[in-house]
């Protein structure tokens, strides 16, 4: 039960919350996307390539890529972050 609230809470997240500032929350632990910073940062690249793939894939295919791609930790990171916002359906 409890990796299909980690599918359903990575989906919606996706769906509904992630955006520019979601991927600087979660790949570099602050909502800055102004700063110089924020060009030379996982946060940046994970964005980018988040808006590549949509354009290649599509939004849900996007999101497919996302979890094939990202190691181990990344991934933990996306789906601890989306789990914390939406509890499987519970939240949304």
């Amino acid at each position: 039960m409890n990796e299909r609230k980690e599918v359903l809470s990575f989906m919606i997240y996706m769906w509904n919350r992630w955006s520019m500032t979601e991927a600087a929350i979660v790949f570099n632990g602050n909502s800055d996307t102004n700063s110089d910073s924020w060009t030379y940062s996982l946060g940046h690249h994970m964005w980018e390539k988040w808006l590549s793939n949509c354009k290649n894939y599509g939004v849900m295919g996007s999101a497919e890529r996302m979890v094939a791609e990202l190691d181990e930790e990344n991934l933990n990171k996306l789906v601890e972050r989306a789990c914390s916002l939406y509890c499987g359906r519970k939240s949304r």
